[in-house]
């Protein structure tokens, strides 16, 4: 089964607005909780896919990776904006995390 399967990818047709609204539909008990990781996907996106580095597409990456992981219940691992993408990385603990940041990265920088 394709890990990522139930989430799309921001940056291609018509996505952006499913992660507007996946975003929308989030409560201000998940900010206040701290689970609000489509809210905060979407900033890295900034409206703006076409301007997107290497580093905020490897973000943006992990940001959906641990959203999709925390919605199956599986456990994810830790990326805060003051870490440095090997920080992130080295917090990706098994192949089923790593395999599903891989899966959004590459359709990310597509």
């Amino acid at each position: 089964m394709n890990l990522v399967s139930k989430v799309s990818i921001p940056c291609t047709v018509g996505s952006l607005t499913e992660l507007q609204a996946q975003a929308a539909g989030e409560t201000f008990i998940n900010k206040l909780l701290g689970t609000d990781c489509f809210t905060k996907s979407l900033s890295i996106v900034n409206k703006d896919c076409s301007k997107l580095d290497s580093e905020k597409k490897s973000r943006l990456a992990l940001a959906l990776a641990i959203c999709h992981l925390d919605q199956l219940g599986l456990p994810a691992f830790t990326c805060r904006p003051s870490m440095t993408l090997k920080q992130c990385a080295d917090d990706i603990k098994d192949n089923r995390q790593y395999t599903t940041y891989m899966e959004f990265l590459s359709n990310v920088d597509t």
